[in-house]
């Protein structure tokens, strides 16, 4: 009597089990759901280094306006001012670490600091001074490191704007729009 009770059981616990086709078919809603989730992440990661990118450019123009009171000629950095800058030239659009590590520097004399690493922000980067118009003005135009596709470009008209996917000023070197 007893051995009959448990075959019963045993043969209940069996009926109550997952087949293998269940397995297989919970295995791949899972899959695709953290498919979805991954793609997911992986966009909203792009989007915060865009982000970040567009914060950076907002201290550069910040800093850029604070350079432009500070030095007696009124104008913003280029070559030759101050006279340590050997990189960045007036009407010219200046591109590379090179360009922005020398602007950091420019920067640093009128007390902006801790601007982050080129490598760290920046995929593509344009720096254009001109000294021709009046008031003296500049372009920046980069794309992030590891973020969106999206132009962003800083003057001091406009500020920082987000000129989207492929984006480029309308006029370089004089506003963003």
């Amino acid at each position: 009597m007893v051995f009959a009770h448990l075959a019963t059981r045993l043969r209940r616990g069996r009926a109550r089990g997952f087949t293998l086709i269940e397995l297989i078919v919970a295995m791949a809603v899972v899959a695709i759901l953290a498919a979805v989730g991954i793609s997911i992440y992986s966009g909203q990661i792009a989007q915060a280094h865009t982000h970040s990118m567009m914060q950076v450019m907002d201290e550069l123009n910040t800093g850029l306006a604070t350079f432009q009171s500070y030095n007696p000629t009124g104008l913003y950095p280029e070559k030759g001012t101050p006279s340590t800058d050997t990189v960045n030239t007036d009407s010219a659009a200046n591109t590379d670490a090179a360009s922005y590590n020398a602007l950091v520097a420019d920067l640093g004399t009128v007390g902006v600091q801790n601007l982050p690493a080129f490598a760290n922000v920046f995929a593509s980067w344009s720096y254009e001074p001109i000294d021709g118009t009046t008031p003296p003005t500049y372009t920046i135009t980069a794309t992030a490191t590891g973020g969106t596709n999206h132009v962003i470009c800083a003057d001091p008209v406009n500020g920082v704007v987000d000129l989207g996917a492929g984006g480029t000023p309308a006029t370089p070197g004089i506003k963003c729009q």
